[in-house]
C-alpha cells in the first residue's frame, strides 16, 4: 500500500435545497439573501491497488469560487492523507434565524449524535440578542463542550464578538 498511487477520481456537485431557509447576520443586514441551498462537492477516488473513498466538501454559499476554494482545500486530504477520526463540530442548527429553544435542541440532538462541538451565528443588530443566544445554549450544554460563535462578517472589528463580552461566555 505504500507504493499504491491513484488511479482515478471522480468529482461531481449536488445542490442541496434547504426546506426552510436559513439567515446569518449578512442577511439582516441586507448585504446577501437567505441560505436556500447547499452546494456538495463529491470526490471519489480509487487506487491501483483497488481501494476505494469518499471525500467531500460543501459550500454554503455556491458559485464557482466558493466551489474551487473547496476543491483546493479537499485536493490535499485526497493525496496520501489518512486519519482514523478528525474533531468536528455542527452549525446547522445555529442560525440567526432559529429561536433560541430550537436552537438548543438542535445543539443537543447534535452532541447526542456524536459531535463534539457547536457553532452558532451572532450579529443581530442588538449585540443583546446574541449575548442572551450564547448564554442559553452555554446554560443548556454545560462547560465542558466547545461552543464557537460566527459572526459570518456581519460586525466590523470594533463591534465583534471578539471586542464584546461573547468571549467571555466560555
Amino acid at each position: 500500500m505504500v507504493n499504491d498511487r491513484i488511479s482515478s477520481v471522480k468529482v461531481s456537485l449536488v445542490i442541496l435545497p434547504l426546506q426552510k431557509p436559513a439567515s446569518d447576520a449578512k442577511v439582516l443586514t441586507g448585504k446577501q439573501k437567505p441560505l436556500s441551498e447547499v452546494a456538495f462537492l463529491f470526490a471519489e477516488i480509487q487506487s491501483e491497488e483497488g481501494h476505494e473513498g469518499v471525500g467531500y466538501s460543501y459550500a454554503l454559499r455556491a458559485g464557482a469560487p466558493a466551489l474551487y476554494a473547496h476543491a483546493r482545500e479537499l485536493a490535499p486530504a485526497l493525496i496520501g492523507a489518512h486519519r482514523d477520526s478528525v474533531p468536528c463540530y455542527n452549525t446547522s442548527g445555529g442560525y440567526l434565524s432559529t429561536p433560541i429553544d430550537e436552537l438548543i435542541t438542535n445543539a443537543q440532538a447534535s452532541l447526542a449524535a456524536g459531535i463534539g462541538g457547536i457553532k452558532i451565528k451572532v450579529g443581530q443588530p442588538d449585540r443583546r440578542l446574541d449575548l442572551s443566544r450564547v448564554a442559553a445554549v452555554r446554560s443548556a450544554l454545560g462547560d465542558d463542550v466547545p461552543l464557537m460563535v460566527d459572526a459570518s462578517s456581519g460586525t466590523a472589528p470594533p463591534q465583534s464578538a471578539w471586542g464584546s463580552p461573547l468571549r467571555n461566555t466560555g
